[in-house]
């Protein structure tokens, strides 16, 4: 904990949820079951002190269900097991020592069942959902073409790396509204289901959010789920409730990334042309559909990466199985797949002898090709510029060039001399700002502003975000357009009372809310000098109905696109077989960027996810964080997301430079778990 904050704990600030506290206060846990999968037949419970408290399915007051836009999961089991871990009931006791002695005494009699089966391309028994997308002939195309290439890629379940956020949650009732003390990034989603649950109005439920990083995609939903626990034992027992999640079932809980398998066939021109693909990928989304619709879309749109390609046959399903369900990631599972087709074209450009950075040049997107789905791509894209920015600052031609001669030179010798070999290779990708789905509780979001008599503005939001340099940033541009004596004039206020807002992914906080905060302020100027103050804007943001088919895939599927590009050089020796990452170059363009540190720690985080990814959970025992470079290019004044985006570029770019460097072809992730095996090592 950092001096100010300790500072603040002593002082007896609230800080974090576990900071409420009261002589009444109840300690609560979760009895969570033990087996993936099977069925309840007994629960015995040892004699309970007056002051403790038990709930389970059968007295819920309210909704059963925790639902979300495109899912719903049970608040608590009644009795059928599908996942470990999976609450069964809700306990409260005076003391945590008290607590803990009810838990151990409980009695759970369950009889296990078998799981449902791992994830499998060729397994549609349990498919949640399943998304068919065909343009062109591409059947016909790879029955023919003679330069024809197919691989499978495998991405490993990952979890997002341990925060030191509190993952604990607090309620208290004060006159007949619930606080919620948490971090959240979806205050709308928890109130409405807090309020389903306790079966009261919406606008008893006040959400006292807490400051948060940006590391937290995964969790959108969990944190709203164990909320609703703590709210429930607080109507239970009219105390204030403590919710308890120690780090052993924070890590355990902590939604994941799901399991993703992907097939791949494709077909070149003997000019190199991109003629057609044929993919087939299926998702582990775990044992309940949560956002399945959205996730599996963005892939199947993600299945060209940035190239051009107009035969095409996809299927992509996300299927059930007895795990935690998935979390959303800041990629929304879209690096998965981009890892898949960048490693794959690298694959098959090297089997037609195409040079990569010419190949890229004449495959990228371009304006009037169809691209996501049916959708003409409407505006140009920054890719070639990006490509340019990365040769010249990582000197890819030559090295690329230099390093593939010298590995042509050691496949045509019987010795190998050197003691290390050398690989450089480049990424592109896109990010989708914004959802593809329709749903209120995902693509609305409103500002308000309030410009007083005193010349001081207050903006109420509807999220909270995760770094104070962004607001920051939002107070200097709205001090500039009102023409106010600083930005310390400016003051926030998160109402999430009033304000309706979606989830901090997909960019929401950089693209919508600044665009809000902006349009408020443009219109109080109007309105100053002719109205008496104070002048009261609210502004709202929604996403049109007709602007995506979701059916066909057309239209425009997101607000805006964020682009990218990296470059990493990789260093093998050849005794050791040790890895060394030389250098890492990212080129990205989001947009006008309104704060560059904010957007460089982004993009470090992001890198670290990456590495994780494409490394393992322990890659800082055996590897150094990598020196990197960043460059952002703006072709607009309007700031969109980065977030996902380094996680998209940077494994199939550290998969491609290891396959040039040892001739080993990346197909999982983590690399450690099928490219740098133990033999190498040896």
């Amino acid at each position: 904990m950092n001096e100010k904050r300790f500072r603040e704990k002593l002082a007896g600030r609230i800080r974090f949820p576990e900071d409420v506290s009261s002589k009444k206060t109840l300690f609560a846990r979760a009895l969570r079951s033990p087996y993936p999968s099977g069925t309840i037949e007994k629960i015995e419970l040892p004699p309970l002190p007056e002051d403790a408290f038990i709930m389970d399915y059968h007295t819920l007051p309210g909704s059963k269900t925790f639902q979300l836009p495109l899912g719903e999961m049970p608040l608590l089991t009644e009795s059928r097991i599908s996942y470990r871990g999976e609450p069964i009931l809700l306990v409260g006791a005076s003391r945590e020592e008290e607590l803990n002695e009810i838990l151990a005494g409980i009695s759970l009699t369950i009889i296990p069942e078998p799981e449902l089966p791992p994830l499998s391309l060729d397994q549609r028994e349990n498919v949640q959902y399943e998304r068919h997308f065909l343009r062109g002939e591409a059947e016909k195309i790879l029955e023919k073409e003679d330069l024809i290439q197919d691989e499978d890629f495998f991405v490993i379940e990952s979890q997002e790396p341990s925060t030191r956020l509190s993952a604990q949650v607090s309620c208290q009732k004060e006159g007949n509204r619930y606080i919620i003390h948490s971090v959240n990034q979806w205050p709308s989603q928890l109130r409405k289901n807090a309020a389903s649950a306790l079966k009261i109005r919406r606008d008893q439920i006040i959400l006292r959010n807490y400051p948060h990083d940006n590391n937290q995609e995964s969790r959108l939903w969990y944190t709203s789920l164990t909320a609703c626990h703590a709210a429930l034992l607080c109507q239970l027992s009219k105390r204030p409730v403590r919710f308890l999640i120690d780090e052993e079932e924070n890590r355990l809980l902590t939604p994941a990334r799901g399991k993703t398998e992907i097939y791949i066939k494709g077909a070149l021109s003997s000019e190199g042309d991109l003629l057609a693909l044929k993919v087939d990928f299926a998702l582990d989304v775990g044992a309940f559909g949560l956002m399945t619709q959205e996730i599996i879309d963005r892939m199947t749109l993600a299945c060209t990466g940035v190239y051009q390609c107009r035969n095409l046959e996809i299927t992509g399903s996300g299927i059930r199985t007895n795990r935690m369900p998935t979390g959303f990631f800041s990629d929304l599972n879209q690096a998965p797949i981009l890892f898949a087709v960048e490693s794959f074209t690298n694959n098959l450009i090297r089997l037609g002898g195409f040079e990569p950075y010419e190949w890229k040049i004449e495959n990228r997107i371009r304006k009037g090709n169809l691209f996501l789905g049916e959708s003409t791509l409407a505006k140009p894209t920054p890719l070639l510029k990006i490509m340019e920015n990365l040769t010249t600052s990582s000197d890819f031609q030559r090295k690329h060039t230099s390093y593939q001669n010298l590995q042509d030179q050691r496949l045509s010798l019987s010795e190998n001399r050197e003691s290390f070999h050398r690989g450089i290779a480049m990424s592109l990708a896109y990010s989708g700002n914004d959802f593809l789905y329709n749903h209120t509780d995902l693509t609305t979001a409103a500002v308000r502003g309030v410009l007083d008599k005193e010349g001081y503005l207050q903006l109420y939001l509807p999220i909270q975000p995760g770094i104070d340099r962004t607001k920051k940033r939002w107070a200097q541009m709205a001090a500039s357009l009102l023409s106010l004596e600083g930005p310390d004039r400016v003051s926030f206020f998160f109402d999430q009372e009033k304000m309706n807002g979606g989830p901090l992914s997909a960019g929401r906080s950089i693209t919508h809310i600044t665009r809000l905060i902006e349009l408020c302020c443009e219109n109080i100027q109007k309105k100053r000098f002719r109205d008496p103050l104070p002048i009261d804007v609210t502004k709202r943001y929604s996403r049109q109905e007709s602007r995506w088919d979701k059916d066909k895939m057309d239209g425009v599927p997101f607000h805006s696109l964020s682009w990218g590009g990296c470059v990493v050089e990789v260093e093998i020796d050849q005794e050791s077989y040790e890895l060394k990452m030389r250098n890492i170059w990212f080129v990205l363009e989001a947009g006008l960027i309104l704060d560059e540190p904010s957007s460089r720690v982004t993009v470090e985080r992001g890198l670290y996810l990456a590495l994780e990814n494409s490394l393992g959970k322990d890659w800082q025992k055996r590897y150094k964080f990598p020196s990197y470079q960043v460059d952002f290019i703006s072709t607009g004044n309007t700031p969109q997301g980065l977030g996902g985006l380094v996680q998209s570029l940077f494994p199939p770019a550290l998969a491609c430079a290891i396959n040039q460097a040892s001739e080993r072809k990346g197909y999982t992730l983590p690399l450690e778990e099928g490219l740098l095996t133990e033999d190498d090592r040896q």
